[in-house]
């Protein structure tokens, strides 16, 4: 009987030696909800720069396509076949022709589909008289073909670049006319850059250079699940149409 409240305190040191107390607990959660929030964060951090840089390269690599369409039919053209009209002021719009069949007088000149369009129930791709068009639709640069009648043709719009800059949030960041002020220099041009401009820099020494510039912004996430747009980017080219 004078043994058993000896073997009482025993437990009592046992346990207090093995178990953990309630403040130990708290700290030690404390501890691990820190290190599971500062993971979170940096995995969501990562996440976001990683997506950033993937929409950047898409958007590069979309351009890079659209101004490789460009250089192509530019180089197969000559400048009385290149026609560009201001559409509005916030883009161009071209047609353009190139050679695609040779007779007496000399080149017949069209325009080539990508596949085969079924005029007057024949499947053709080399067409005499239609053009080439390359317009804005939304945020994206549009190349197809328009008849003799400039009517555009069913089944020949290729989309050669997204991400376009949306005309809108330029004027709401940049507003209209002035100067533009861009990394400490200020520019004579309109202050809000044209999505897509072809022109020609110097049409009198020079009438087969012209210059192109498409002008993108990658969309990317606020962190809230919402999309809003990046930086914009201008991708500049130099276009070269053969001689008459």
């Amino acid at each position: 009987m004078k043994l058993l409240p000896f073997v009482k305190r025993r437990s009592r040191r046992a346990a207090v030696e093995c178990g953990m107390t309630m403040i130990e607990v708290a700290i030690s959660a404390s501890i691990f909800a820190i290190i599971s929030v500062g993971a979170v964060v940096f995995f969501r951090g990562t996440m976001k720069s990683m997506d950033e840089t993937a929409q950047g390269a898409r958007v590069m690599n979309v351009a890079t396509s659209g101004i490789t369409f460009l250089q192509r039919d530019f180089a197969m053209s000559t400048p009385s076949r290149i026609w560009v009209e201001a559409s509005c002021p916030c883009y161009d719009e071209v047609r353009l022709q190139v050679p695609v069949d040779l007779d007496a007088s000399g080149p017949v000149w069209g325009a080539v589909s990508a596949r085969p369009i079924e005029v007057n129930e024949e499947p053709r791709q080399r067409h005499p008289g239609w053009k080439v068009r390359y317009h804005v639709e939304g945020s994206m640069l549009v190349r197809d073909i328009v008849d003799d009648e400039d009517e555009p043709v069913a089944g020949t719009a290729i989309v050669i670049a997204r991400d376009l800059l949306p005309y809108e949030a330029v004027a709401r960041l940049f507003g209209t006319g002035g100067g533009q002020t861009r990394g400490g220099t200020t520019s004579t041009q309109p202050r809000v850059p044209k999505i897509f401009r072809i022109w020609q820099p110097d049409p009198g020494d020079a009438p087969r250079i012209y210059a192109g510039v498409i002008t993108t912004a990658v969309p990317i996430s606020d962190g809230n699940g919402q999309m809003k747009l990046g930086p914009w980017n201008e991708h500049r080219t130099t276009l070269r149409a053969e001689r008459n």
